[in-house]
């Protein structure tokens, strides 16, 4: 059964053949309107290409036909958002899947639709069965991109270093909040030997 990484696969190797300027997987990158409560980005994007006019395009990958019905069951908000063509959101919006999986007629006006097949070679090709609209001309900061990966990376490598703090930053670079890293590391347990006393003078032996 195919999965979401397979697909991630073959729109990377595509992409990078045709030389697309910057290229993201699992990234919590846009709709900061959806946050929850703690800050936190709610909504995480399959894949994420910026192209050469530094627009975002965002691929919603399915694997399934009931896959891509529960999308606008689980996700009405981000649906909302997209019908509205909101600046929060990507510059295009894609479905990606393998052929036969959504039918052309169901997507809605927002959206485009990518599809892949072999070839005779039995090499994946894509296809655009329908164009995603631009949804606005907004570019986002790049600085908030570069921070997002950065310190997803930075927090990875300062875990695996085992530095007693973990550092956690805002979208923007700046600091938020430092606080202790429990460590997983078993406390030893500190043994001492009483000293032995020598008698002095006038004590029984």
């Amino acid at each position: 059964m195919l999965k979401e990484v397979d697909v991630q696969e073959w729109l990377w190797k595509h992409f990078t053949k045709k030389g697309a300027k910057f290229m993201f997987i699992n990234i919590f990158y846009l709709y900061d309107i959806l946050k929850n409560d703690r800050g936190n980005s709610t909504i995480e994007m399959d894949y994420m290409l910026i192209d050469e006019s530094d627009y975002v395009n965002e691929y919603e990958i399915k694997t399934t036909k009931s896959d891509f019905k529960e999308e606008f069951a689980t996700k009405g908000k981000k649906h909302e958002l997209l019908s509205q063509r909101h600046v929060g959101g990507p510059n295009r919006y894609w479905f990606a899947c393998p052929a036969g999986i959504i039918d052309k007629d169901t997507v809605p006006e927002y959206a485009g639709l990518v599809e892949f097949k072999r070839d005779l070679n039995g090499e994946m090709k894509l296809r655009i069965v329908k164009k995603a609209p631009l949804l606005h001309s907004n570019i986002v900061d790049p600085r908030t991109l570069f921070y997002k990966v950065y310190y997803k990376y930075y927090n990875f490598i300062d875990a695996n270093f085992g530095n007693t703090k973990k550092r956690i930053r805002r979208a923007d670079g700046t600091k938020a909040v430092e606080k202790k890293r429990v460590s997983k590391k078993p406390k030893r347990r500190r043994f001492t030997v009483a000293r032995k006393q020598t008698p002095t003078d006038g004590q029984e032996v």
